[in-house]
């Protein structure tokens, strides 16, 4: 379903109990979400000339593409979230398996942050930041229920970044939050 108002449009699709929806404001902001058992994954773009796409898995589940520039950002219909970003012929990614993630494209870089390991008042989740250029950081942090977030430690010492062609996973194991990182060794990689 399509619908046009004064705010912009926005598209819905539902199927095998899986929601998917995309919303573009008059000003051209984009956000998609798709929803299931309950979680949300849900991608921003503050970057101007995004494309949102909704269609169908071959088992007729719903899931969304979102694109602008080098970076594309996916909700699968499992309910995980992707993002890459492509440098020549080379792509960095970005793959959360823990439902419920966030993704904020940006002009320099794209962000996704998973997690619902909850301690007391804040919510520990992993982050995986992405630039233009292909390099990556990645770290876990502390988020408070106003969306404020603390570093709780990087995986990389500062300056140190991921070379482009990486590959990081976001997942959870046993109620622990995990990243896993493979990436090709360019530099000196100086590990927290």
């Amino acid at each position: 379903m399509i619908e046009i108002t004064e705010d912009g449009v926005t598209t819905t699709f539902t199927n095998n109990g899986i929601d998917a929806k995309a919303d573009t404001t008059v000003l051209g902001k984009t956000t998609h979400r798709l929803t299931k058992n309950g979680q949300t994954t849900k991608a921003v773009s503050n970057v101007l000339g995004s494309n949102t796409t909704i269609s169908e898995d071959g088992d007729g589940n719903p899931q969304i593409v979102t694109t602008v520039g080098n970076i594309e950002v996916d909700a699968k219909p499992d309910g995980s979230a992707v993002h890459i970003v492509t440098n020549g012929s080379t792509s960095s990614k970005t793959t959360s398996s823990i439902l419920g993630a966030d993704t904020i494209i940006n002009n320099d870089n794209v962000q996704t942050l998973a997690g619902k390991l909850t301690s007391g008042s804040f919510t520990i989740k992993a982050k995986s930041v992405t630039k233009d250029d292909g390099t990556t950081v990645t770290r876990f942090v502390s988020v408070d229920g106003s969306g404020n977030e603390t570093v709780l430690g990087d995986t990389l010492n500062d300056g140190s970044v991921f070379a482009n062609g990486n590959t990081v996973e976001i997942y959870e194991d046993n109620g622990a939050i995990f990243i896993k990182i493979t990436a090709p060794l360019s530099d000196d990689l100086v590990v927290e």
